[in-house]
């Protein structure tokens, strides 16, 4: 118990923990607001049947002598401003309390969503190979929200239980048999009602779980199928497999629905019932008419305040069970998020490469029994240009991935300037430009697509007209009405794939990263924009690690290193007209180009 406090302490953050636990002492000085309030509502009835009952119990001789001084109408006045006054002070206190839990609430959603969102941008890049980009979404959106449901509902049990115990406690000064005859009653039924609901709750809510999950998984296929669904006339057939998810998610959530309205039912026919007997036990054993009226308007009062209050507690304890299975997801996620060393990134991160190394370096799947890499081995010094050349699922992009530290081997190591890199894995990330045949591109213009990475930064605009002549797209923009700041929609859905392939060059230019690499990312150019494009990163790229992988002459006869890679395993690895004299079939498909 002390370990999950201490982790939840973690996940909200001290500020947020301290505010937290500052609500719930602000709801125990409610509570005895609720108290006095209700005590004074039962003064007040007796006050009206009769004054002197009331005057006799005031301490103050003043205010005493005052009061007596007035007529009943005068004083009952006085007395119903003074309620009405206590009245507004409590609410504008609970009202408070509301302002700073919504408050909290809101910012620790906010930090937990950072904190899962951050999780799943630096998981091992297999991670997301395994993986199905619904849960993140499902994780980040509504099952966070599940969380801090199940948060919600604690704090509505401690503070509802704080202001039962605070009135119990009262009335046992009154009548101690009638608060031990009310706790036995609804803690039992309170119990037996939980228990038989509970396991039903956490399937309930596990179900609703795993079709959120599902619904939005099958709506992010449609979106990215709609071209298929619509050639296809397949309408019917995603609509369908929507409704039937959403059929048996309404099923549970009606269940849920349901059993929460229960304890509303028959806790208020329990209060009234035991009201009606508490009062029928007064008046049948007691003589004093004044008095018994007072302490039957504070049972009234009490049982009014207590029944709303009992119902949250179930209600609460309901959800509690319901909301579980999210909340032992994401509890588990948080806890143990690891912080990262940003002194010693910074620090290595101003050292210069000048050679990036793969000393036998292997590589496969999880899960898998195939193995990708074999035996990789291969130095590369700053301003070389590698070609890599293989068959489709030869291990080319397995390699770039390795060495962006996207992936990291199974065996041997992968070093720049001798030093391992899995020291610190995420060293070169920061330091290399990946262009994939497949740019992804944000729904915003050309000129935050070609700057969105360094958005903190302000915009060098000279860099930016620089490369967008490298990557030859000056004329495309300039054809444009509203130039670099057009839209060109979600994932560049508006332009060329050529166009597209140009500004995820222009962006790796734009970053001006040590080392560049092309992974098919040309193959939707024509020969002459190549051919530009090319010429212009060769001449702009001094002490500069470029690797190209393709399967077009074009990509690779600026390349003075080559290598050829089969099934996982380099055949061949030179200068590259040393690996040319040596694969004759490939330098004629050289020379015919």
């Amino acid at each position: 118990m002390f370990d999950k406090i201490k982790s939840l302490k973690n996940i909200f953050g001290s500020k947020n923990w301290y505010a937290f636990i500052f609500t719930l002492l602000l709801s125990l000085v409610v509570s005895f607001l609720e108290f006095i309030g209700i005590g004074s509502l039962a003064i007040f009835a007796v006050s009206i049947s009769d004054v002197q009952l009331v005057l006799e119990k005031i301490p103050y001789a003043n205010l005493k002598n005052y009061l007596e001084s007035v007529d009943k109408i005068t004083f009952v006045s006085i007395f119903a401003l003074v309620i009405f006054l206590a009245f507004l002070f409590k609410h504008l206190i609970t009202y408070l309390i509301f302002y700073f839990e919504i408050k909290i609430i809101k910012r620790i959603t906010l930090r937990i969503k950072q904190q899962i969102f951050k999780s799943f941008l630096k998981e091992n890049y297999e991670y997301y190979i395994n993986n199905n980009k619904s849960e993140l979404l499902n994780l980040v959106g509504s099952q966070v929200g599940s969380f801090l449901a199940y948060i919600y509902n604690i704090i509505t049990i401690i503070k509802e239980s704080i202001l039962v115990f605070i009135i119990f406690f009262g009335m046992l000064f009154i009548n101690w048999k009638i608060v031990i005859f009310l706790t036995l009653t609804l803690c039992t039924l309170t119990y037996l009602f939980s228990k038989k609901f509970k396991k039903k709750l956490n399937d309930t809510g596990e179900q609703v779980k795993l079709l959120d999950q599902r619904e939005l998984k099958h709506l992010n296929e449609s979106y990215e199928s709609i071209k298929f669904i619509k050639l296809g006339n397949s309408y019917n057939f995603f609509s369908n497999i929507l409704t039937q998810i959403n059929q048996k998610k309404n099923k549970h959530e009606i269940l849920h629905f349901l059993v929460g309205k229960i304890p509303k039912v028959y806790l208020e026919l329990l209060m009234i019932t035991i009201f009606m007997l508490i009062v029928l036990y007064l008046l049948s054993t007691s003589q004093n008419d004044s008095s018994i009226y007072g302490l039957i308007t504070f049972l009234a009062f009490s049982i009014i305040r207590i029944m709303p209050s009992f119902i949250s507690i179930n209600n609460s304890y309901t959800n509690l069970n319901y909301f579980k299975s999210p909340f032992e997801i994401i509890f588990n996620k948080t806890k143990n998020l690891a912080t990262t060393d940003t002194t010693l990134i910074d620090k290595q991160l101003k050292e210069n490469i000048d050679k990036i190394t793969f000393e036998n370096v292997k590589f496969k799947y999880t899960n898998s029994n195939k193995i990708n890499l074999d035996n990789i081995n291969f130095s590369i010094l700053k301003n070389d240009v590698l070609g890599i050349v293989g068959s489709s699922g030869s291990g080319k992009s397995t390699i770039l991935n390795l060495l962006c530290g996207l992936l990291y081997p199974t065996g041997g190591k992968i070093k720049y300037n001798n030093k391992d890199i899995s020291i610190n894995p995420e060293i070169l990330l920061k330091r290399i430009s990946y262009i994939s045949q497949d740019t992804y591109l944000l729904d915003d213009s050309i000129k935050n697509n070609i700057v969105f990475a360094n958005s903190n930064i302000v915009i060098d605009e000279a860099r930016f007209t620089k490369v967008i002549k490298m990557s030859n797209l000056d004329n495309f923009v300039e054809s444009l009405p509203n130039k670099e700041n057009t839209i060109i929609g979600d994932k560049g859905s508006k332009i060329s794939n050529g166009q597209r392939q140009r500004i995820g060059i222009a962006r790796a230019l734009y970053s001006d990263s040590d080392i560049f690499l092309f992974d098919e990312s040309l193959n939707a150019l024509d020969y002459d924009n190549e051919e530009i494009i090319l010429n212009n990163i060769i001449r702009n790229s001094k002490n500069k690690f470029i690797i190209f992988v393709s399967h077009r002459v074009e990509s690779l006869k600026y390349c003075n290193n080559l290598m050829l890679i089969n099934d996982g395993k380099i055949t061949d690895y030179d200068k590259k007209l040393e690996v040319l004299k040596r694969n004759k079939d490939l330098q004629k498909y050289f020379e015919q180009r």
